[in-house]
């Protein structure tokens, strides 16, 4: 087993570990041996927040070697995910640096972990340890992933279908990969070596990427009987691969297609599970089985060849981007603004009409007649109980009195409130809203203007959005 790490700025994106298969009988003996890191084997124990009685714990460990770095806080999360762990045959050691979490991309070392097991022995304390630390938060996180009691759903009507390469010394010459079992000049000779059933599409290894009707087909298949290529040469695994990865990417793109929201690939890994046949049909299936917390969907990808054998099976994180809908503010107002949508949109439409008619019952006028015909003066009559009414809306408006207003000479710390419009008083029969440009570009009927406007398109979003949509209303003044 051979593992690779791809990094950039000191964290890894992608990790590739490749298994090499050797035909005959296989014991175990004391060359076995594998190495591999924390965050690879026990992702649950990464990361684990710790309270003050666990730190002590773990300081007095004599396998734990502390470093100068002093932990006040009561929880504290480390991460573990450094730690190399080397398994053997009756033999363990476990190696690494501790990091105290300071922030989302911070971190401080506060000691290392030197393990090594007793003799004739492989059992991993440090491991042990950790998981019963571990446990304690075991119950918070099961509930952030949710598998489908009936087993989920296909996302595609059909599989995929594809015919692998009948040759692959193009893709050698564009990957790099020139192993010769992958060329017709040179493959027949290793393939006749390795005693293999003829030409192969794969290698056996497991990738990860970390980053946003299938029963009855395969039933159908596993009765079919065709013809076998005879060619004797292997076709690239990363072409398998890379054609299941292709068919997860085109089935969400087309699902978002002319959406604002878009998907984001969090997590997607492979297993190759059959060899492949140069010139085969493959077929491909999708399957939404489950979904983690965040609107997080977690999709099972599965690729079968034309005689039913499973040849590679998957699992991948699919993830909404989180938008946010920033508005203008007041020097984006239009006369019209919003009334397309008034037009199109049921749920816009309710919008609007409540306010009109909350506005028009509490302070006698017509936001939608404002928008749509802007007119430069609007009158309004305080007679009969109706007026009256309205008259006492306008005069219970307040706002706080301004730095240069009088009545906030001695008030202290204590901020003085005053009528918003003080021209409209307890006797008043009429008052008359102006504005050469239009009341509509007035700031008492732009802002609920713009507020509905906003409002309108927020809801009739959401309606439509299947991504989870965070909406802010940000008035630049």
């Amino acid at each position: 087993m051979v593992r690779a790490d791809v990094e950039r700025k000191n964290r890894t994106i992608v990790s590739i570990i490749s298994s090499f298969l050797f035909r005959g009988n296989s014991f175990t003996t004391e060359s076995d041996f594998t190495i591999e890191t924390l965050k690879d084997s026990r992702e649950n124990m990464c990361e684990i927040e710790m309270n003050e009685t666990e730190l002590k714990i773990l300081y007095e460990k004599a396998w734990f070697k502390p470093s100068s770095v002093s932990l006040s806080s009561s929880f504290t999360t480390l991460s573990f995910a450094e730690l190399q762990i080397e398994q053997g045959f009756q033999r363990c050691r476990v190696t690494g640096d501790v990091y105290a979490m300071c922030g989302k991309e911070e971190r401080v070392n506060i000691g290392t972990i030197q393990y090594k097991s007793s003799d004739s022995s492989d059992r991993n304390l440090v491991v042990e340890y950790l998981e019963r630390i571990a446990s304690r938060t075991k119950s918070e996180n099961s509930t952030s992933r949710f598998f489908f009691e009936n087993g989920g759903h296909y996302l595609l009507s059909t599989p995929h279908e594809v015919v692998s390469p009948s040759e692959c010394d193009s893709y050698a010459e564009a990957s790099g990969d020139l192993n010769p079992i992958h060329s017709k000049r040179h493959g027949d000779a290793f393939v006749k070596l390795a005693n293999l059933p003829g030409a192969i599409v794969r290698c056996v290894f497991f990738i990860v990427f970390s980053l946003n009707t299938y029963s009855n087909t395969h039933n159908t298949l596993q009765h079919t009987h065709t013809h076998t290529p005879t060619q004797t040469t292997q076709v690239h695994g990363m072409w398998t691969f890379a054609n299941a990865r292709g068919v997860l990417e085109r089935h969400f793109a087309k699902q978002t297609c002319g959406m604002p929201g878009q998907i984001c690939i969090d997590k997607f890994q492979a297993q190759f599970e059959g060899m492949v046949i140069p010139g085969s049909k493959l077929y491909t299936q999708l399957k939404h089985v489950g979904m983690k917390r965040g609107g997080i969907k977690i999709v099972e990808i599965e690729t079968v060849d034309e005689r039913g054998q499973l040849v590679l099976k998957g699992m991948s994180e699919i993830s909404p981007q989180h938008e946010c809908h920033v508005f203008t503010g007041q020097g984006s107002a239009a006369v019209n603004m919003g009334m397309d949508l008034y037009r199109s949109s049921d749920i816009a439409r309710q919008v609007w009409d409540r306010a009109d008619k909350h506005l028009m019952k509490k302070f006698g006028f017509s936001i939608l007649n404002i928008v749509r015909k802007n007119p430069k003066q609007l009158t309004l009559f305080f007679g009969g109980k109706r007026g009256q009414a309205i008259r006492k809306s306008y005069i219970n408006l307040q706002c706080v009195a301004p730095p240069s207003s009088n009545v906030n000479e001695n008030r202290g710390e204590k901020d003085e409130l005053v009528p918003l419009i003080p021209e409209i008083r307890h006797h008043s029969e009429r008052f008359s809203f102006e504005f050469p440009d239009g009341l509509l570009f007035s700031t008492q009927f732009t802002q609920p203007a713009l507020a509905l406007t906003e409002l309108a398109l927020s809801l009739s979003l959401s309606l439509c959005v299947t991504t989870y949509l965070h909406s802010i209303i940000h008035t630049l003044t």
